[in-house]
């Protein structure tokens, strides 16, 4: 009995380790704590771009220094942008406690560049936190080389939120594009294309297969056939259910724990059930990991 709670806990915390820390899953666009930033037209010196929000000491989560971000971004901690204030309004990244990532600006040979920063929370988007912003463009040494006017960051509806900025710095025009909050409906999101379907069922079959032959589970095919069934239905289920994403991977992933262990029971009686128990865990929660590394970074997204 003590063994069977001990595998049991396993499987809820190894369950919960991979779900919840990325907070998405396999077929939802990035959460709202991605912030883009597109940059046209900007000098060649500039490096980095900063959102500068209106921050004062008295708000919940400002820090004097996000160091975290300082050492990322390779500054000194006497950069200019460190003590930038006008108006109030002060470098995000290194004065909100939480983010962690600036990344460097991403050129194209068409002069275009790309900046993301990653946010405190994924329930916490931009328009969460400031009102209004502006964006900052930095050279290596945290200089300020130019600073675009002033956008409202409020989304037009309570559905959406604030996915992208646009500063076209020869124009000295900032611009901001919304996103909405995704529910897992298929009235919203639909089915994922069928490549991305295939390329994601591939890989999962694959490698809990994989897995099934270091358990010495043999005769993988009933593995294969296992798992091309409840990934398909996951899928419909996560596309279709209508419930929020979060909500909707939690109530589909412990189904198909539930459900493959009792198929891999059935399918292999000769096998210790503690050793079927601990394949299904161990095989279903890195691939449930790998489905949301695959869409923290974008991957078969469709």
């Amino acid at each position: 009995m003590k063994k069977a709670r001990a595998s049991l806990w396993l499987m809820l915390l190894t369950f919960c380790a991979a779900l919840f820390p990325l907070g998405a899953a396999a077929n939802a666009p990035a959460p709202p704590n991605y912030l883009y930033m597109e940059i046209t037209g900007a000098d060649e010196a500039a490096t980095r771009a900063d959102v500068l929000a209106q921050l004062s000491p008295e708000d919940e989560g400002y820090t004097a220094l996000n160091r975290r971000v300082l050492s990322g971004a390779r500054l000194p901690e006497d950069a200019p942008i460190v003590a930038y204030d006008e108006e109030g309004f002060v470098s995000l990244t290194l004065h909100l406690q939480g983010i962690s990532e600036n990344k460097r600006l991403s050129k194209s040979v068409d002069g275009q560049a790309s900046g993301l920063i990653l946010l405190p929370s994924s329930n916490q988007p931009l328009d969460k936190i400031a009102a209004r912003v502006k964006v900052a463009l930095l050279d290596d040494e945290g200089r300020v080389l130019q600073v675009s006017p002033v956008v409202e960051a409020a989304p037009p509806d309570a559905d959406s939120f604030l996915r992208t900025l646009h500063y076209d710095a020869q124009a000295d025009t900032l611009t901001a594009t919304y996103t909405n909050y995704y529910h897992g409906s298929a009235a919203r999101r639909g089915m994922p294309p069928l490549w991305a379907v295939l390329a994601r069922l591939l890989l999962s079959v694959g490698g809990e297969t994989a897995l099934a032959l270091a358990f010495r589970l043999r005769a993988v095919w009933k593995v294969a056939a296992v798992n091309l069934t409840t990934q398909l239905l996951l899928i419909l289920f996560l596309s279709l259910s209508g419930l929020p994403y979060m909500t909707a991977v939690l109530v589909g992933e412990i189904a198909v724990y539930a459900a493959e262990f009792i198929a891999y029971l059935f399918l292999y009686r000769g096998v210790s059930r503690w050793r079927v128990l601990g394949y299904t865990a161990l095989a279903n929660t890195a691939t449930l990991a790998m489905g949301l590394l695959f869409n923290q970074l974008g991957w078969l997204l469709g």
